[in-house]
């Protein structure tokens, strides 16, 4: 089989099979920025370059009063942390100069019990700056959008994790009914001694969680 030029081969992460993509369309078609071979799957929020699924990062934004789900890539997921962690080391090095301005002020009227408290504060912002040096070595956690839909098929594909996932959301959602009637540490506990009253006789978790929900939804 003879490949025109300037025809796009794509290969499936799923499937493996290779897709053929006309010269025609080709030119219409936007690439991974990293992987020239691949097409693009969507835009990171932040660069507005365009990445392939295995590129682009799926990032939950929290504000005060609003959350936000991002797609980053590498680089700019990277960047964040990066940046949230310049913040934390800026307040720990703001401790840190007023716990010595402090320290001084105490040492120079000569109150040891105010110096004392001034070394407290260079020691806790000393711990902030640590710990912002911590964070911006992390590795991000988020997961790429291409395992993210792997995953969700590898689910959907077993009946079992299909069952367990589906039980964790009820369990959730029970939960949250129970802490709402009967309070917090009640809540819990009732719920929790009534799962562990089926599996005592043997019953697995899913099917307990799914037997309480109906009873008590009368599904």
């Amino acid at each position: 089989m003879i490949i025109p030029d300037g025809t796009l081969q794509v290969k499936c992460p799923y499937c493996g099979g290779v897709i053929l993509v006309p010269p025609w369309l080709g030119g219409k078609t936007v690439r991974c920025v990293n992987h020239p071979e691949r097409l693009a799957v969507g835009v990171c929020n932040d660069c507005g370059r365009n990445f392939c699924a295995e590129c682009l990062y799926i990032y939950n934004l929290r504000a005060r009063d609003a959350k936000a789900t991002l797609y980053l890539d590498q680089k700019c997921l990277r960047k964040r942390y990066a940046e949230k962690a310049n913040k934390t080391m800026f307040s720990g090095m703001a401790i840190v100069a007023y716990g010595v301005f402090f320290s001084m002020i105490s040492l120079a009227f000569g109150i040891f019990i105010s110096l004392a408290f001034g070394i407290f504060i260079i020691i806790c912002g000393a711990a902030l700056i640590a710990y912002s040096i911590f964070k911006s070595r992390e590795i991000p956690p988020e997961v790429a959008i291409g395992r993210t839909l792997m995953e969700r098929q590898r689910i959907e594909a077993d009946p079992r994790l299909k069952k367990a996932v589906d039980a964790e959301k009820l369990y959730n959602e029970l939960l949250t009914e129970y802490v709402h009637k009967w309070g917090g540490r009640t809540g819990i506990d009732l719920l929790r001694s009534e799962i562990s009253a089926y599996t005592r006789q043997g019953v697995s978790f899913p099917e307990a969680v799914n037997r309480i929900y109906a009873r008590i939804h009368r599904v």
